[in-house]
């Protein structure tokens, strides 16, 4: 089942697995929950005493301006700076970063619910540097949730704590729009074409083109006159309609050329595969390139989050979670049973309810009792050592319900591989 899930994540501080469950290290602030799965950073290079401008496959932008980065002693770094970024926007990444959610303020505690979390570092020759005092790095955060309501914080990683920073807005990712207009200005080739003479390709009258001949000197993106000139006569004919192959002719009043394309349908995969499977389009080496750029375009974020961070760190756009302000609630006083044995310690235990993303953290030494929204699907994971999942579904929850004191029954286990295997696995709950 194709869906993103509201996830509760109760990290406790302490793993309480009896029997031939291992026991865990004491935990800290910023704990993976499997063994060798986190998610991993993008590294990129930059000369610091220039401004420097990256953008991530996402649609994140990070700007950092000119001699921005001093040592631990406040020195200006002047030599090559290895930019660490990792952004969290799946269920799925933040539950694997170990990253705690849970936010006090004014003596309550509250739930996050996560639009994205981010972790920003930076290190010469493997040491850690900082930002100097009074430079901001401006950042355009992609936003998959464009929803209101939401602020910026930032950890300490010592504490555990969050600080609020200010509130967070939404925008309209214009980057993206434009870097989708500069592509099809690039490599499409739209043409009015008489179809008549491939009746193969009539279904697709409005189909756009690009480029897949051997020449580079005769790729129209190298020869804007071919869009400025009038053609008068366009004719198509196929080269190797299996591989996707055809010769334009064109003809104007003074000059003829000729160009090897290929058939091109703009827009998702899923439609493009669609035309692929409907025997229209045959996938070459230009096509594949093209496409694959296109979709790397698309599947940046269509929001943005603007703010400025003033160190490096872990960030969150995030708007509490006021669980206990429900009218639909049941609790109870949980204990576990894990393959036959009780638990009733403090564990990494997951709760996942309804179809919404939403994430959820605690950290506490001591086991609350279990409160969950009882107009919701709900399922419980347990993460054992050595990446193994325990689960249960709906049907003990509709037995907790009933019980101030249950026992949650774990009978489906499973082994997670990677951070891929855990994303399949979420989406399918």
């Amino acid at each position: 089942m194709n869906k993103i899930v509201l996830i509760t994540l109760l990290m406790l501080v302490l793993f309480g697995c009896a029997g031939n469950l291992e026991n865990a290290a004491d935990l800290s602030v910023i704990n993976p929950p499997f063994e060798g799965i986190d998610v991993p950073f993008n590294t990129y290079q930059i000369d610091p005493t220039t401004e420097s401008t990256i953008q991530t496959e996402r649609g994140t932008v990070i700007k950092i301006p000119a001699n921005a980065i001093v040592d631990e002693n406040g020195v200006l770094i002047t030599e090559e700076v290895d930019i660490n970024y990792r952004p969290f926007h799946s269920s799925a990444e933040i539950i694997a970063s170990g990253i705690p959610m849970g936010y006090d303020s004014l003596g309550q505690n509250y739930d996050f619910v996560s639009a994205g979390m981010f972790e920003l570092t930076a290190e010469v020759n493997g040491q850690s540097v900082n930002v100097k005092e009074g430079k901001t790095i401006d950042m355009e955060f992609a936003a998959f949730n464009g929803n209101d309501g939401f602020n910026f914080y930032t950890l300490d990683e010592t504490t555990g704590d969050w600080s609020f920073v200010e509130p967070s807005t939404a925008v309209e990712n214009e980057r993206k729009i434009e870097q989708i207009q500069d592509f099809r200005d690039d490599f499409i080739i739209e043409l009015d074409i008489d179809y008549r003479a491939n009746p193969e390709l009539k279904i697709f009258d409005k189909m756009s083109w690009i480029y897949s001949g051997d020449d580079t000197e005769e790729d129209p993106t190298k020869n804007p006159w071919i869009f400025e000139e009038k053609w008068r006569d366009i004719q198509l004919s196929a080269i190797d309609a299996d591989q996707g192959l055809y010769n334009m002719h064109l003809k104007s009043k003074s000059k003829t050329l000729d160009l090897t394309v290929s058939p091109y349908i703009e827009g998702d995969e899923a439609t493009y595969l669609a035309a692929l499977n409907d025997g229209i389009l045959a996938l070459n080496e230009a096509v594949e390139t093209r496409k694959d750029e296109e979709l790397s375009l698309r599947m940046q974020a269509n929001m943005v989050r603007k703010f400025s961070v003033s160190s490096f760190g872990i960030c969150n756009i995030d708007t509490i979670r006021r669980l206990l302000e429900s009218e639909e609630l049941f609790a109870t006083n949980a204990n576990f049973n894990i393959k036959n044995q009780t638990i009733n310690e403090a564990g990494k235990i997951i709760l996942l309810s309804g179809n919404e993303k939403t994430m959820v953290s605690r950290h506490d030494t001591n086991w609350p009792q279990m409160t969950f929204k009882a107009d919701e699907e709900n399922t419980l994971l347990f993460i054992l050592p050595k990446n193994e999942i325990a689960l249960c579904g709906q049907s003990e929850f509709n037995k907790a319900k009933k019980n101030p004191d249950y026992e949650f029954k774990f009978t489906d286990y499973r082994k997670i591989k990677d951070l891929e295997d855990f994303e399949n696995l979420l989406a399918g709950l």
